[in-house]
């Protein structure tokens, strides 16, 4: 509710109605700066004219306060990211005419109901450059119910490596009293099958560059990262 005045009175003391007092009243608040305080807001007046400021609903100042708070939260994920990026570890690249290694790799694609997934990285990694001497790819199948045995095969023989440089190996049902989550028995099956002297894990979904073993084998060798 507003604050009411009393009618004033002018000089020939005859009385003005509510507006106009109203009215003389921020008239005389215009020149001196003083605001009227009214229900919704406060009354402010100018040179010949009055009403009450603007002031934005309840709903729009949240939506507004909402929408700056996202974007500045976008915009901390946004820098955290670049920096989580920046500090990632980075293949090296490979000299030119870099001798391949003597040690011998399998890369091990642990496939479970992969048929969207399964050709196109068996044919990546078949078609990678030679990172060592000796090296293979094993598919470790979890007992798939759509046509991932049948793509992985498929694109094997479609990739004119050598028979013996790929391999399907069926992970069969977990030990009876034991637990196992996701991929770690697909990927414990193959180590226990497996000689070679490293392993690299991929999943389905992931496309190598033609460099990336070579790359990968080569750092890994020069950390030490067994």
């Amino acid at each position: 509710m507003a604050e009411l005045f009393p009618p004033a009175r002018g000089t020939a003391g005859r009385g003005l109605s509510r507006r106009q007092s109203l009215r003389w009243l921020l008239g005389s608040a215009a020149m001196t700066g003083v605001g009227v305080k009214a229900a919704g807001g406060w009354l402010s007046a100018g040179p010949g004219w009055m009403g009450p400021v603007s002031v934005p609903p309840l709903p729009l100042l949240l939506l507004l306060f909402t929408a700056v708070a996202a974007d500045i939260g976008l915009l901390i994920l946004l820098l955290g990211l670049q920096r989580v990026f920046a500090a990632a570890p980075r293949l090296e690249p490979l000299a030119a005419h870099e001798p391949l290694p003597s040690s011998t790799l399998t890369v091990v694609i642990p496939a479970y109901n992969e048929a969207g997934n399964i050709a196109a990285c068996v044919q990546a990694v078949l078609a990678s450059d030679p990172p060592c001497d000796r090296w293979s790819l094993m598919v470790v199948d979890d007992d798939s119910s759509d046509a991932t045995v049948q793509l992985a095969n498929a694109a094997a023989a479609a990739s004119g490596a050598p028979p013996e440089r790929f391999a399907l190996l069926q992970a069969g049902p977990r030990p009876s009293g034991e637990h196992w989550v996701g991929k770690n028995w697909d990927c414990s099956c193959a180590a226990e099958r497996l000689g070679s002297d490293w392993l690299l894990f991929v999943d389905a979904d992931v496309r190598l560059h033609p460099s990336t073993l070579r790359r990968a084998l080569r750092q890994a060798e020069r950390d030490q990262a067994d």
